[in-house]
């Protein structure tokens, strides 16, 4: 069971937003781990299902070691090799997809490809960092989440003497200062620092502080197993407290107790768990802009929810200046009087070929010759029945033809006549 919506519910989410674009055609790279191993698999029978192809099809390394840049290279190398496929989903954790940024910038190809991304990515500053360029114009999917009420006022006021509990503060003081504290421990985040630490520095929202996006899941995971267990005890219990019925618990019941819950947490945002045990599917559609020359920024355009993708399209741009995103489609459309003939085994791919006169296109795959007596439609869909025509008495052409008739019959009794009256002359007996 989990608070946060299934990755299965995330790519449902991406390939909507490949169909909104227009993209049929496009290109995959996940991380090497179970998060992007699963996703790509989920990915890859919705675009089948859609009748949507891939085209090249990617791995960012990262449970089986660290990739060289070598190896980032080779990844933006193979995708720009099939040109048709601008489009590009990639599924990862920030680190990884910020070595690809770079390795887009080192490249040269740097506003060539168009991102859709992942909740492992979207909005996170390691990515955008350096790479504004590089990351411009991408869409990227978060699960749906909002600000707790009270935590930034709770979190400002610990202090590392005072929060003794949490034994990974100091650690978090050490990074969010850049200092060190005296007979600390060596770690990566204090290693390079040579300011000492008070303990007595004032973090806030102007000097860097921002809460993590998706604590809300954190919150809803605690709730959820406080009101089970508060409805739990109210069901065998009939005191306050813990009672023998509860003492040990069985796991399986708490567990249906948990599948019931349904509450307003602390974001404000009302939680049940879906039968299977996921949190409510509702994301935040985030998108990385240039809003004017030199400023950058993730900026929320839409919504999904149980109810569809709701996104105003008015706020995506590719890049400054530029709203409208780049094809990434294996073949261009075929014109009305054309038929399909598939390149190889991609349905995506295709040459155009053009039917013969007199033939009609039904489907994008077949020209049909029309039986005798009919003609193709204008749109060549049909074949219909020849109009009868026939020539009307005072008609041009019938009043043409009576007049040519009429002054040839006159012409012949003329002559009829002549050769009867002069019928005895020698020019009428030598004919």
């Amino acid at each position: 069971m989990r608070t946060i919506p299934s990755d299965k519910n995330q790519a449902e989410v991406i390939v909507e937003l490949v169909k909104m674009l227009n993209w049929t055609y496009v290109s995959i790279v996940y991380e090497e781990s179970s998060y992007g191993e699963k996703a790509y698999a989920e990915i890859y029978d919705r675009i089948r299902m859609e009748g949507l192809c891939l085209a090249v099809t990617d791995k960012l390394i990262k449970d089986s070691g660290v990739a060289t840049d070598e190896a980032y290279d080779k990844i933006v190398q193979r995708l720009r090799a099939d040109s048709s496929a601008r489009g590009v989903i990639v599924f990862g954790s920030d680190q990884e997809v910020g070595e690809l940024m770079k390795a887009v910038k080192r490249n040269n190809m740097t506003g060539y490809f168009a991102w859709i991304g992942s909740d492992g990515w979207g909005g996170r500053i390691l990515v955008s960092d350096g790479n504004e360029a590089q990351v411009e114009g991408a869409i990227t999917v978060q699960p749906y989440a909002e600000p707790l009420k009270g935590f930034d006022e709770y979190f400002l006021k610990l202090r590392p003497h005072s929060n003794l509990d949490n034994p990974w503060f100091r650690e978090y003081w050490e990074y969010y200062f850049k200092c060190k504290f005296n007979q600390s421990y060596s770690t990566p985040f204090n290693r390079n620092y040579s300011k000492i630490c008070t303990g007595d520095e004032v973090p806030s929202k102007e000097n860097g502080y921002v809460a993590e996006a998706q604590l809300q899941f954190v919150s809803d995971s605690v709730m959820a197993f406080a009101v089970a267990l508060r409805n739990m005890q109210a069901d065998y219990c009939k005191e306050k407290g813990l009672c023998k019925e509860m003492d040990p618990y069985d796991g399986e019941l708490l567990k249906s107790y948990l599948l019931k819950v349904n509450f307003t947490g602390l974001s404000g945002l009302s939680f049940n768990f879906l039968p299977n045990g996921d949190g409510p599917p509702r994301y935040r559609i985030l998108h990385y802009k240039q809003t004017s020359p030199g400023s950058f920024g993730w900026h929320t355009v839409g919504v999904h929810e149980g109810n569809g993708l709701k996104i105003n399209r008015s706020n995506l741009q590719f890049r400054l200046n530029q709203t409208d995103y780049p094809p990434s489609r294996c073949s261009p459309p075929c014109e009305f009087n054309e038929i399909k003939q598939e390149v190889g085994s991609v349905i995506c791919c295709w040459t155009c070929t053009k039917c013969p006169k007199w033939h009609i296109r039904p489907t994008e795959y077949e020209c049909l010759l029309c039986p005798e007596g009919t003609i193709p439609s204008g749109d060549l869909k049909v074949c219909q029945e020849l109009p009868l025509e026939y020539l009307k008495f005072f008609s041009p052409g019938a009043l043409s033809a009576a007049c040519l008739a009429s002054i040839g019959i006159i012409t012949t009794l003329f002559v009829m006549a002549v050769f009867c009256r002069r019928w005895d002359t020698a020019v009428v007996k030598g004919h």
